[in-house]
């Protein structure tokens, strides 16, 4: 046992732990409050659980030609869709949408159908005049 108890608190990150456990030559680390009361305790065990844990993502990014043109493919065989009326613009992976579409329900549809995390919606609803 030792007097000099090498401690962290629970926001402290595991790449700090870990250096701990090499700097100081321990297997341990007690986690305490603010108040200095135990609250748990990480070992070179929980390190290594942690680094299992976190698969890399796998990113693989498509590219903006491709995002465009299965967008609009899609958008083709949609009659709601009207695609003749849309102008559509990928850049890094963001789908820009312009031209007209029905009220709401088409545009979530056709936003939805990109297929990609941002959509940039300057699409104007038509309005019909009698």
């Amino acid at each position: 046992m030792t007097r000099d108890v090498v401690t962290a608190f629970p926001d402290t990150p595991l790449h700090d732990i870990a250096g701990m456990f090499e700097e100081s030559h321990i297997n341990r680390v007690p986690i305490v409050s603010e108040g200095g009361d135990l609250v748990g305790i990480v070992t070179r065990a929980n390190i290594i659980q942690a680094i299992a844990g976190a698969r890399p993502r796998l990113e693989v990014s498509v590219p903006d030609a491709t995002i465009r043109t299965r967008l609009l493919d899609e958008l083709k065989k949609q009659p709601w869709a009207h695609a003749h009326r849309l102008n559509v613009a990928v850049s890094h992976g963001v789908v820009d949408l312009w031209g007209f579409a029905e009220p709401d329900t088409a545009r979530r549809a056709i936003r939805v159908a990109a297929g990609v995390t941002t959509v940039n919606d300057h699409m104007m609803v038509e309005v019909t005049v009698y």
